[in-house]
């Protein structure tokens, strides 16, 4: 990750009830939050891109910061992450779907998807 880009997670953690809400990466076009929780070794990942801000070029780029993601989460021991997009919108749906995450189930009109870390 660029570290001009990375915030530093003291600075975008937030406490919400059972679980520390993470802002991992941001760049002009988008970031990356994940939500540790506490209580189970599993963590959610949220992505958001601006419309328009996706190319080939930023994909490759985005992949290798998900994999420093992923190798962060795996040196503070979770197995799981997780990723839950709303059930219509299947493009956000493709879109985590390329980094690896499979349908799971479909609960309360958002899609479950999870990967190994």
């Amino acid at each position: 990750m660029d570290g001009s880009t990375q915030p530093s997670p003291q600075e975008h953690q937030h406490r919400l009830g059972n679980h520390v809400r993470e802002k991992v990466y941001e760049d002009e076009n988008g970031y990356v939050l994940v939500d540790h929780f506490s209580n189970i070794q599993k963590a959610a990942l949220h992505l958001h891109f601006n419309e328009g801000a996706w190319t080939l070029g930023k994909y490759k780029k985005y992949l290798v910061i998900f994999e420093s993601i992923l190798a962060s989460l795996k040196d503070k021991c979770y197995t799981e992450i997780y990723a839950t997009p709303l059930e219509s919108d299947v493009k956000a749906q493709k879109l985590i779907a390329m980094f690896g995450f499979e349908k799971i189930s479909e609960k309360h009109g958002l899609v479950v998807m999870k990967r190994k870390v």
